[in-house]
């Protein structure tokens, strides 16, 4: 029996959390995982991740994945037109370590999920016709998803 490999996830959110977790384990992915956000501060519950503190560390992550994977997620949000904008204003090194996978869920990873019509529909008891046609397009995709959750029959 081989050990799993220990991954470093890195979400801006619990969302993005919970998005990288089954995103892993429908990949097949055998992996000790260990989410940033788990980490607190004694006396306090601050959170290792959220965007800012993405950006702050970007590079002592960079660095860190030279040792263990990373993986992060950030959301595009409107904060910028493409996700090479975000990866240029950030300074994401354009040949990152082999272990430092950086991702931009566009617009948000609730526009993911709200891509999904058929599947989240189903989850929450939604029909998939309520479900906007274009979720990248929304202004606050959040926003929409807790109104569908609001609708849901379960």
């Amino acid at each position: 029996m081989s050990a799993a490999t220990r991954i470093t996830i890195v979400p801006e959110g619990t969302l993005d959390d919970d998005v990288i977790r089954r995103l892993l384990a429908w990949a097949g992915c055998e992996a000790d995982i260990r989410s940033l956000r788990e980490r607190t501060v004694p006396g306090r519950d601050t959170r290792a991740s959220g965007r800012d503190t993405i950006r702050l560390n970007i590079d002592r992550y960079h660095s860190a994945s030279a040792h263990v994977p990373f993986l992060i997620l950030v959301d595009l949000d409107m904060s910028y037109d493409c996700p090479p904008s975000l990866l240029d204003d950030w300074a994401v090194r354009q040949n990152p370590a082999a272990m430092f996978l950086f991702r931009v869920a566009v617009r948000a990873v609730e526009s993911w999920l709200l891509a999904d019509a058929r599947g989240l529909g189903a989850y929450l008891s939604v029909s998939p016709g309520h479900f906007p046609p274009r979720p990248d397009e929304l202004d606050d995709p959040k926003r929409e998803l807790v109104g569908l959750a609001r609708k849901s029959r379960s």
